[in-house]
């Protein structure tokens, strides 16, 4: 360090600030690194990658390699998953991302009813609505459902950040 600094001709001060700049610059780097990593795995997501099946009752299931991604990463990506919550085309599967990172419960699991009649199907997604009829093979979700859920989901996180 002494031959640095005199190589460089900077005084001690000088030389604790110039290499705190270089640290604190690598360290913002990387954060605006995993930035861009969850950016790039949330948009790889898709409501279409929830499906259900049946294994002795209705079981709903995450086939998204880049939703399994998000889940390992714990909980410092529900900042970034909460805008998608009422997004129409990403809600699900952000819902039962956020529910794997915060819940010990069996996520699969929902309470399911079937209408013959109409051939529609309503499936409880621990809290969340999620249908599918003839006319829409993947699971969809009424707005309002989207909505009312994202308010729910940013109680539950206050309640975990007390």
């Amino acid at each position: 360090m002494p031959v640095l600094r005199k190589a460089l001709n900077v005084s001690g001060n000088t030389m604790k600030r110039f290499i705190l700049i270089f640290i604190l610059s690598c360290a913002f780097k990387t954060a605006d690194c995993q930035c861009k990593v969850i950016d790039s795995l949330i948009q790889l997501l898709d409501n279409r990658q929830i499906r259900g099946e049946c294994h002795y009752g209705w079981e709903i299931h995450m086939r998204s390699d880049a939703g399994r991604k998000l889940i390992s990463m714990g909980k410092e990506v529900y900042p970034y998953l909460i805008p998608y919550l009422e997004d129409s085309c990403k809600g699900i599967v952000v819902h039962f991302i956020m529910q794997a990172i915060f819940s010990k419960a069996n996520l699969g699991m929902g309470n399911s009813s079937f209408d013959k009649v109409n051939a529609t199907s309503a499936t409880d997604l621990n809290g969340l609505n999620i249908c599918t009829d003839t006319q829409h093979p993947y699971y969809f979700v009424k707005r309002e459902d989207l909505v009312e859920n994202k308010r729910r989901w940013l109680d539950r996180i206050k309640m975990y950040c007390r």
